[in-house]
């Protein structure tokens, strides 16, 4: 929280029998500021309480997630490769 307003959620994306993946978000005016280890210190606690295993993924290109996981304490152990589709969708197509 930041002045009321909360600046960072750590969240299960998915759960795959004991091992629960970690998300995080974290709003951009208040990162780098400790919000993200906090919370997500909290979630990996939950996962240890209660016999999960927590599993963080993320692309290597993303620094600040590939830094917090290591300084949180994750260790590199799987590297898969990421494939993008490389074509033009138009504009309002989702």
């Amino acid at each position: 929280m930041q002045n009321d307003e909360p600046v960072s959620t750590a969240f299960s994306a998915f759960r795959i029998g004991r091992q629960m993946e970690i998300g995080i978000e974290t709003l951009e005016h208040a990162r780098g500021k400790g919000y993200a280890i906090g919370v997500c210190r909290a979630l990996i606690t939950y996962c240890i309480e209660n016999g999960l295993e927590p599993v963080w993924s993320c692309r290597r290109e993303n620094e600040a997630s590939y830094t917090l996981a290591q300084n949180l304490g994750f260790v590199p152990s799987i590297h898969l490769p990421y494939y993008r589709l490389d074509v033009f969708l138009p504009i309002g197509y989702a």
